[in-house]
């Protein structure tokens, strides 16, 4: 397969899967030369999608992720469709609140940074907001969108910045 066939179906990938999940993607950029999926327009595209995927799933919208079919540019055994729903709220409990870290599901980064920042249960994360995790010491952004996302899925959110 020509790095130009590979990027042509990557791009196809992600326009079906746009599709399906009502998302609009920006116009696409052209693509660097002898691109495989890989060069920066490519790269954006697919940041792009991954967010407006996740602000999906944090809305507790049903998303279509993996196994779009791309019989029109004649890609044999595709999986078929499967539709992901994201995880409903939860009851807030004693339980539920006392929670750890690993339980809901962080990287292994994420959460070693937040467990040496203290913090090692829902409750704790709970009391923090975006400016308390930015203070965390080796938290990223990545792992700040991270923690964002993983207790919108259980309708929680950090505490707002004053």
């Amino acid at each position: 397969m020509t790095a130009k066939e590979q990027s042509t179906i990557l791009k196809e990938f992600r326009r079906q899967i746009a599709q399906r999940n009502s998302i609009e993607l920006p116009t696409a950029q052209p693509c660097s030369e002898g691109c495989r999926g890989d060069c920066p327009a490519c790269q954006a595209e697919i940041r792009a999608l991954d967010e407006a995927l996740n602000r999906r799933a944090a809305a507790g919208l049903p998303i279509t992720l993996a196994g779009v079919t791309l019989d029109d540019i004649a890609v044999e055994d595709a999986p078929v469709a499967e539709v992901v729903q994201p995880i409903r709220e939860a009851p807030v409990s004693g339980s539920i609140l006392d929670m750890s870290l690993e339980e809901l599901d962080l990287s292994l980064r994420t959460r070693v940074s937040l467990e040496g920042h203290g913090v090692t249960t829902l409750r704790q994360l709970l009391q923090m907001t975006p400016s308390d995790c930015r203070k965390v010491r080796n938290m990223t952004q990545e792992g700040l969108e991270e923690i964002e996302y993983q207790l919108g899925l259980m309708r929680f959110s950090l505490k707002e910045d004053y």
